[in-house]
């Protein structure tokens, strides 16, 4: 799994990225726009007759494409924006549950220990690890015999 950190670089890539693709699209629209609209009109003073209509009909159709590839790109980019919006909020709850099932997992093994010294039991919870085990001649955590017992 990965941290905090690794998380919200992740995060902060993905709203880049869609933020290009954003300015991408607009630079789509602004060619589809008055850009292109500009040079049509321009040609359509110059140039008159059959092929010229022709040409202008062209030019409004590759004008309504263009228009619709910048929709399409946006439309990517609220896409890559929502589902790293999911995925940082998801992620970010599951370390929160890691961290949190650590932290439960550290109290019980304190509870743990204070409850076998309480019963005269030798805990090897702590970092040495490897479970309980009675002291000298005792009585084990299941009521039998010292001796060492581990369970």
């Amino acid at each position: 799994m990965a941290d905090k950190a690794q998380i919200q670089i992740n995060f902060n890539r993905a709203k880049q990225q869609a933020n290009e693709l954003e300015s991408l699209a607009k630079s789509l629209e602004n060619l589809s726009g008055s850009e292109l609209e500009n040079l049509l009109e321009e040609l359509s003073n110059c140039w008159k007759g059959d092929n010229a209509t022709r040409y202008r009909q062209k030019g409004a159709a590759l004008q309504a494409e263009i228009s619709k590839t910048a929709k399409s790109i946006r439309n990517t980019a609220n896409g890559i924006r929502s589902i790293a919006q999911n995925t940082y909020e998801a992620e970010m709850n599951a370390v929160r549950i890691a961290e949190e099932r650590a932290a439960a997992v550290a109290h019980i093994t304190q509870v743990a220990d204070a409850v076998f010294e309480s019963l005269g039991i030798t805990s090897n919870t702590g970092s040495s690890g490897g479970g309980h085990s009675s002291g000298g001649g005792g009585r084990d955590a299941f009521g039998g015999g010292g001796g060492g017992s581990r369970f």
